[in-house]
């Protein structure tokens, strides 16, 4: 038998949840050129950022304010700026 896979699904755009990023542009006091900056995105921080996120509690398809909430919370720390 081979193994089955499951698609994880997580709901979090509720209004609340909607985060602003800031990043430091002149951090050697030189202009950044736009063109060459990129962002990195860890995601294993959205699942071990400000919250800890047990994929065996939120392990399906979530519609949950407060699972949500947790979640969201990690996207901070999950993206910088390269």
């Amino acid at each position: 038998m081979g193994e089955t896979s499951l698609a994880l699904v997580y709901h979090v755009g509720f209004d609340e949840n909607y985060k602003t990023l800031a990043f430091d542009l002149d951090q050697s006091g030189d202009l950044v050129d736009l063109k060459s900056a990129y962002f990195t995105v860890d995601i294993m921080r959205l699942f071990k950022g400000t919250s800890t996120i047990d994929m065996a509690e939120f392990s399906t398809v979530k519609f949950d304010k407060r699972d949500a909430q947790a979640i969201a919370g990690n996207f901070v720390t999950m993206i910088s700026l390269n």
